[in-house]
């Protein structure tokens, strides 16, 4: 059997029990996890090393998900880093303005910690 890649992810939400969460989660599956609890500390601790994806909540104090996605898409760096949203805001239109601001994927809260990194490693891979 293969073994699974092991991926760099970046975290960033304001509930810092569910950053934690998601930390812990993606942590005990053997990949590398740095966190963030906001979209503007995001902008500025992003590593300049390999990142594969970052994971983003939809409403954040301050800067919002959308605005972080907007701004990291700007990046040339950030253009094969895969981003992932994460919200409780399941409706069709906050589903569309996270795919038109540059989303590769949409996962509703509350996640299910037994499936999380599968769906992660789906959207990865699409």
């Amino acid at each position: 059997m293969e073994a699974s890649p092991i991926y760099t992810f970046f975290l960033v939400d304001d509930d810092i029990a569910f950053l934690n969460l998601m930390g812990r989660i993606l942590e005990s599956r053997g990949h590398k996890v740095l966190m963030a609890h906001s979209g503007t500390s995001a902008i500025i601790d992003i590593p300049s090393e390999k990142l594969d994806c970052v994971i983003t909540d939809y409403q954040m104090v301050g800067m919002d998900g959308i605005e972080l996605v907007r701004d990291l898409r700007e990046s040339s760096a950030m253009q094969n880093v895969k981003i992932i949203m994460v919200s409780g805001e399941t409706d069709n239109a906050a589903i569309t303005e996270a795919t038109e601001s540059g989303v590769d994927g949409f996962i509703s809260k509350p996640i299910n910690p037994a499936t999380f990194v599968d769906q992660i490693i789906q959207i990865l891979n699409d």
